[in-house]
C-alpha cells in the first residue's frame, strides 16, 4: 500500500477547495496512507486565520475549520515528529529512520498537493 506524506500546502487543500482539492481528499478517505508532520496542523491553522481575515470569512467558520483540522490531526492522520536525526511517528513512535526513506517504504512525497 502506498502511503503519501503531505507537506501543509497539499494538506490545506483538503479545508479549502483550490486545484488539487480532490486529489487530498481521495488520498485522505484512506487516512491510514496519509502522513504528515505536526508543524503541519500549526502552519495551516495560521493560513487559515490570515486567509479569514483577508477574505472576510467569520469566526464560526473560522472556528469550525480549525476544530475539523484539530479533529483530523487527532483521529485520522498519521502525525510524525520532524526531528534533525530523521522523525518518529504516532504509529511507530520508536522509530527513527531517516526522512530519505520516506521513498524506500513507498511513501511519496506530496508538495502542494502534487506529486
Amino acid at each position: 500500500m502506498d502511503r503519501y506524506f503531505l507537506d501543509s500546502s497539499a494538506l490545506f487543500k483538503r479545508y479549502l477547495d483550490e486545484l488539487g482539492t480532490s486529489r487530498v481528499i481521495e488520498l485522505t478517505l484512506r487516512p491510514e496512507a496519509v502522513i504528515v508532520s505536526r508543524l503541519a496542523m500549526v502552519e495551516i491553522g495560521s493560513a487559515a486565520t490570515r486567509l479569514a481575515h483577508a477574505r472576510g470569512i467569520s469566526d464560526d467558520l473560522l472556528r469550525h475549520l480549525l476544530t475539523v483540522l484539530a479533529a483530523d490531526f487527532h483521529e485520522r492522520f498519521d502525525v510524525i515528529e520532524l526531528r534533525p536525526e530523521g522523525y518518529a511517528s504516532r504509529a511507530d513512535p520508536g522509530a527513527i529512520p531517516r526522512i530519505a526513506r520516506l521513498r524506500r517504504h513507498s511513501t511519496r512525497v506530496c508538495i502542494g498537493g502534487f506529486e
